[in-house]
């Protein structure tokens, strides 16, 4: 949904935006604050979880005499 919105609001409403508003420098600045906002939204969405499977570290005695040796 965040790529669907983001490539809607960069690519049609920016044009729209260049059309309508006669500033180059209000179309500019909300093209980077939508950029922004997509990947703080982005990397808020795929951080890491404290439960993550993959970054857990093995717990089996095997595991451990490995280390021994």
């Amino acid at each position: 949904m965040f790529i669907v919105c983001y490539i809607y609001f960069t690519r049609i409403i920016a044009i729209l935006l260049k059309l309508t508003v006669p500033w180059q420098w209000c179309q500019e600045f909300l093209v980077e604050v939508s950029t922004l906002i997509f990947f703080v939204l982005t990397g808020f969405k795929f951080r890491p979880a404290s439960n993550n499977p993959y970054l857990q570290l093995p717990q089996d005695e095997e595991d451990l005499e490995m280390d021994e040796v």
